[in-house]
């Protein structure tokens, strides 16, 4: 038999506590009515009170776990924004070289402190593949660059183009 998952025992362990109290209190108003039905029917009132309380305990705590969620991830943002890493890049205008502080989250643009002029940043993001060294030597052949129909690949073998 497998073992339960951590939640279903939080459920189960959350269902024997709601009949456990319920049967408790039903048995003691029995006792004290002298009457089991009265217990009895203390017990089914019990059961749907703490249903109806749970239900709405457990409403705010996901509230309220929504809400500190939310303002985590507003602090990521902002300290994100405030994080600008010194990157240098050189003007647009005289090959200057700056040492300019780059956000991923807004606008980037600089004024070149050699030519007064307003640098504005483009960045590109781009992937590539990894590649592995070759296991062996290749040798390269000669190839008639005058000859359109030759290409050289990497291994040193010929490829006709058509």
């Amino acid at each position: 038999m497998s073992a339960l998952s951590p939640s279903a025992k939080a459920f189960l362990r959350s269902i024997f506590t709601v009949l456990f109290i319920a049967g408790i209190c039903s048995f003691g108003v029995g006792l004290i009515a002298r009457n089991l039905m009265i217990g009895f029917g203390v017990g089914i009132i019990l059961i749907l009170v703490q249903l109806v309380f749970g239900y709405y305990f457990s409403l705010y705590i996901e509230n309220q776990q929504q809400i500190a969620a939310n303002m985590l991830i507003d602090s990521v943002i902002d300290d994100a924004i405030e994080m600008k890493a010194p990157t240098s890049l050189s003007c647009a205008y005289c090959n200057e070289i700056n040492i300019v502080p780059l956000s991923l989250l807004e606008e980037n643009s600089f004024d070149c402190p050699q030519c007064q002029q307003a640098n504005k940043v483009y960045m590109q993001f781009t992937t590539v593949r990894i590649t592995q060294p070759l296991a062996k030597k290749t040798t390269v052949k000669e190839v008639d660059m005058d000859e359109p129909t030759q290409r050289q690949t990497a291994l040193g073998d010929k490829v006709e183009v058509n």
